[in-house]
């Protein structure tokens, strides 16, 4: 598992309040504790793979309240 997918795991397991504040944190441009030790590139994996993981989850959310 690559270091990238360890840390978006960890920030999950948190929940999605946690999700959208790390995804809202790198938006700004905001410097994240977890992710001190990322390089730009594995910073952008991070918020894409969030993003990615939360657009998922709020369809379901629409699908299930439609």
């Amino acid at each position: 598992m690559k270091e990238t997918d360890k840390i978006v795991e960890m920030i999950c397991m948190r929940g999605c309040k946690s999700v959208n504040k790390v995804r809202r944190q790198l938006s700004n441009g905001e410097n994240v504790v977890e992710l001190a030790t990322l390089s730009g590139k594995q910073l952008r994996l991070v918020k894409q793979e969030l993003d990615s993981i939360m657009q998922v989850y709020e369809n379901k959310k629409q699908l299930v309240s439609g």
